[in-house]
This record gives structure tokens, C-alpha cells and sequence, in this order.
């Protein structure tokens, strides 16, 4: 089975399941931001430029809960020289479980998309992961992108 499938089936199971329990008992939150340049991993997405931010979510499972259920829609405008296109956007799904009072996992999928990407290259990605907190101090997590883009001295290759 091609991975493309493979992970749409998996998000769409993970954002079903997260969706059906988190509609019980939840919240919906969001926020709206500006920032003198938009950072990720350590390089400039908006090429040293403002950038203009934004969330809206829904998690389910507060207030003393064992286990809370998040998705959510982020995004932020980007530079152009990178990828081609003028923002990103950013939906993400998963599931955090309190160990115990100072600790706690979360699974997430998080798909980046590049809806006005010009030109042939594809930029958008998935991502899994996994995190283990301690007293939200102190975070280890793995990541997979397995559909990014491979890059050679030249050119990039999908």
C-alpha cells in the first residue's frame, strides 16, 4: 500500500476517534498572533519578515482527566522563497494520558500543508510522534515524516 493512503487512513482514524470522544465533555480554544519572524527548527520560515499566526482546537478530557483528546487547525504566512507559497497550514490530531502527576504521553499526527504552492515541487508532509513530559519542564519526543522530501546536491527528489 502506497504511504500516502496508509497515512490518510491512519489520520483519519486518529481525528474519528479523537472527534467522537472529545464532543462529550470539552473545550474550544484558540488564539491569534504576530511575530518579528517566524522560527521553526532553527530556520526563518518567514525569511526574517512579521508573521501573522493563528490556531483554533478542541480538547476533551480536562479538568483532572486521564487521558485528553486534541485536534486542531494552525497556521501562519510564510516567505515565498522557500516552498513558493504564502502560508502553511498545519492540522493535527492526538491523544495525551497523565502517567501520573508529573508525567504524561502524547501521541500526535500532524499534517504541514502549502495550499498555494507555485511551482512542481510538493512541500506538504505528515509527521507521528510521540512525547513524554516531565512536570512540563522536560520533554523527549520522537518524530516520523516518513513522505518528506529527499534532497541531493541539486535538486530535491520526491
Amino acid at each position: 500500500m502506497p504511504r500516502r493512503p496508509l497515512l490518510l487512513s491512519v489520520a483519519v482514524a486518529c481525528t474519528y476517534g479523537a472527534a467522537s470522544a472529545a464532543w462529550a465533555d470539552g473545550s474550544l480554544g484558540g488564539s491569534v498572533d504576530v511575530t518579528s519572524d517566524y522560527i521553526y527548527h532553527g530556520l526563518s520560515q518567514s525569511d526574517g519578515d512579521p508573521a501573522v499566526q493563528g490556531d483554533i482546537h478542541y480538547r476533551s478530557g480536562s479538568g483532572g482527566a486521564l487521558a485528553e483528546n486534541f485536534i486542531g487547525l494552525w497556521g501562519s504566512s510564510i516567505g515565498r522563497y522557500a516552498t513558493g507559497a504564502t502560508y502553511e497550514l498545519n492540522a493535527y490530531a492526538g491523544r495525551t494520558f497523565l502517567i501520573d502527576p508529573d508525567s504524561s504521553v502524547t501521541a500526535k499526527y500532524v499534517h504541514y500543508a502549502y495550499p498555494d504552492t507555485r511551482g512542481k515541487a510538493h512541500y506538504d508532509y505528515d509527521e507521528l510522534s510521540g512525547t513524554w513530559a516531565y512536570q512540563d519542564r522536560f520533554f523527549l519526543t520522537a518524530a516520523w515524516t516518513p513522505d518528506t522530501a529527499h534532497y541531493s546536491e541539486h535538486a530535491m527528489v520526491r
